[in-house]
């Protein structure tokens, strides 16, 4: 991913004393390597802003979810009350996210959709199909290779105005 690759280190605030000194390139690259059971709070939140794309929701994770067993726990509820995710379709990219996770702990590794970050999707995916015009829906519900393979006719129309039968 284009993000990693980036010389730019920011600083993390992590709740755990021993991994005050990892930076967040650090976090991430325990998130791609380690199950998820195994993670502790700033793997967590490294994952949700880097990886997940979506650091609108990394304080109040901060405050309710403190490890990747917490997070594997979670349910569609816990993600819009707890940590707030109001948006169904990135509730939906975060549930889909900790099931393949979840499956992954069981010895089979992650999807390949979990390589087909939203950037690619919104970009390169759409304009591949002849359909650039709804880039943008699709990069601001974060639409990632994991929601591209679960959305419906009806998921189309109503989130991303997709309408036209032809597309």
């Amino acid at each position: 991913s284009d993000s990693l690759s980036s010389p730019t280190r920011l600083s993390l605030s992590l709740s755990d004393g021993s991994e005050d000194q990892l930076d967040r390139l650090q976090q991430v690259e325990l998130a791609r390597t380690t199950p998820m059971s195994q993670w502790r709070a700033g793997t967590v939140q490294a994952w949700l802003e880097v990886v997940m794309a979506m650091p609108m929701y990394i304080r109040t994770c901060s405050e309710n979810v403190k490890s990747g067993k917490v997070l594997l726990g979670l349910t569609d509820e816990d993600l819009e009350l707890g940590l707030g995710v109001g948006s169904s379709m990135h509730r939906r990219k975060l549930r889909l996210a900790i099931e393949d996770y979840r499956d992954a702990e069981g010895g089979r590794g992650l999807s390949k959709a979990a390589d087909l970050d939203h950037h690619w999707v919104a970009k390169a995916w759409l304009s591949d199909v002849g359909l650039p015009q709804y880039s943008q829906a699709f990069q601001g519900h974060l639409v990632d290779g994991r929601v591209l393979n679960s959305l419906t006719r009806r998921d189309l129309e109503r989130y991303l105005n997709v309408s036209k039968k032809a597309h």
